[in-house]
């Protein structure tokens, strides 16, 4: 907390502060913390929800506190389809919860979700959230069973990456008993804290579908549908392979083979015909060139890049 502390002295040179907030997100990954604190929702939180920036040191340190807080939170997941499960039926990670056996604050923030209402839409995240929910289908809250996961840590984004991960293996045990029907998680959970009682609404897996026309974007529209029509030369047929690549992986290919499709698709970019038979050095090496400046951050790109390209080789299809 320390560390985060003494950003406050920065809170009127902004580069220095900026500078200061990634060097302690590479902090928190050199040291092995991000297990515990997910390096990039710390940044996110130092440097955008700081504005306007608390008057004094003392509200910065109540603000990096309970950022910093150790939670225990609930999950609930509405899964419909599970019907006729005794209450705290124990399934995987988690439990089975009726309806009525809900606390009152997840019990009513369910029942808004029915009627399109996530908190009372005063802030930018009720807004966003509320505008996801209306994409969302909601069935009635005493349908079926709540599954319920408990975690515990400080960072928000892996309680619920970890929240997740654990549903979908508890639902598994289901999946493996009657194979024939298709169990999934809902769009959203609700997660409840222990500490303060209070609920809040998640969308997961989230899509936009509706692609509204933006002026703005002409001018690279005009420059994609020029290579995609006609490419002329090697760079832009490479580009074009990249392209088929990530749509692959986008659109068609299974969550866990994703990583595959995305890592072809960079290794299309960056190698020439040329560079095949040293495919995993030159991938690391002249994408370290392009993203760095010097020696240091280039040797740690490569690292990166090795391991990314070798969890990519892991998951070969053929």
């Amino acid at each position: 907390m320390r560390d985060c502390y003494v950003l406050y002295d920065l809170k009127d040179k902004t580069e220095s502060y900026e500078k200061a907030v990634l060097n302690l997100e590479k902090t928190v990954v050199d040291l092995n913390l991000n297990n515990l604190i997910d390096p990039l929702e710390l940044s996110f939180m130092l440097r955008f929800h700081t504005y306007p920036f608390p008057e004094s040191v003392d509200q910065f340190k109540k603000f990096v506190d309970k950022l910093l807080k150790f939670r225990n939170v609930s999950f609930y997941f509405h899964i419909a389809d599970l019907i006729g499960f005794p209450n705290d039926h124990i399934i995987g990670h988690g439990k089975l919860k009726n309806f009525d056996t809900l606390s009152a604050s997840v019990k009513k923030y369910s029942q808004n979700l029915v009627k399109d209402q996530v908190g009372e839409v005063k802030t930018e995240q009720e807004r966003i959230q509320t505008t996801f929910l209306r994409q969302i289908p909601i069935t009635m809250p005493d349908a079926g069973s709540w599954l319920e996961i408990n975690k515990s840590g400080i960072s928000g984004f892996l309680l619920l990456e970890n929240a997740i991960q654990a549903a979908e293996e508890s639902l598994d045990v289901l999946r493996i008993i009657r194979p024939h029907i298709r169990l999934t998680l809902p769009r959203y959970v609700i997660s409840y804290g222990l500490d303060d009682e209070k609920s809040s609404f998640n969308p997961l897996n989230f899509e936009l579908y509706k692609y509204h026309f933006d002026p703005e974007d002409k001018e690279l529209a005009a420059r994609l549908n020029k290579l995609v029509v006609n490419p002329s030369c090697d760079l832009e047929k490479r580009v074009l392979n990249a392209l088929h690549f990530y749509r692959v992986g986008r659109n068609y290919s299974p969550e866990d083979q994703e990583l595959f499709y995305y890592v072809a698709a960079i290794e299309n970019l960056i190698l020439g015909s040329d560079d095949r038979d040293v495919l995993r050095w030159k991938f690391s090496e002249k994408a370290a060139f392009l993203l760095e400046n010097d020696i240091e951050g280039r040797l740690e790109i490569v690292g990166k890049l090795r391991n990314l390209y070798d969890a990519r080789s892991n998951n070969r299809t053929w």
